[in-house]
């Protein structure tokens, strides 16, 4: 999921590295400059992510910095719910 002005967008994430993600928009959707993508429904873990590109429903973002505790990071795994 993501967010930005002014709600929620459920996408599909195709890749993910520390410093990149890609994901697939619905309905080629416009995605802000700046936006959070979520891992988990509760919002708990997530990146800051900037637009690098969109093109038609595929996003191509840079990853600025992690959403949520510090502490789960290595511990368990973040995506389950």
């Amino acid at each position: 999921m993501m967010t930005g002005a002014p709600g929620l967008l459920e996408c599909r994430l195709v890749a993910i590295s520390e410093t990149h993600a890609t994901v697939l928009v619905p309905n080629n959707a416009v995605l802000p400059q700046s936006c959070d993508l979520f891992f988990r429904a509760d919002a708990k873990v997530g990146r800051r992510c900037y637009l690098l590109r969109q093109t038609g429903d595929k996003a191509d973002l840079a990853i600025l910095s992690r959403i949520g505790s510090e502490a789960m990071v290595g511990q368990q795994n973040v995506f389950e719910v």
